[in-house]
């Protein structure tokens, strides 16, 4: 699978440590579309966790979609489990 642009947020946003590394990103969440992947980041959001999405479709370039990863810092991962209760 090949993972498509994110959305919102760049993925060489930088959080935490060393300002001249940029954050590494670690999925969260796997949703199945794009109105559960938003509702997912909106709830991280609200609690002042950083997320971004990216969509993943089975053939590079096309329009149909396996899924949707919710992201966040590595750094944050715990707190968005947490966040999300899935500890």
């Amino acid at each position: 699978m090949h993972a498509a642009a994110a959305s919102d947020v760049g993925a060489d946003a930088r959080f935490g440590g060393d300002d001249d590394e940029p954050a590494e990103w670690v999925t969260v969440y796997w949703a199945a579309g794009f109105e559960e992947a938003h509702v997912v980041r909106g709830a991280l959001q609200a609690q002042d966790v950083p997320a971004l999405l990216r969509a993943e479709s089975p053939i590079y370039g096309s329009s149909a979609l396996v899924g949707v990863r919710v992201q966040v810092p590595r750094a944050l991962e715990e707190r968005a489990r947490e966040v999300l209760g899935l500890d």
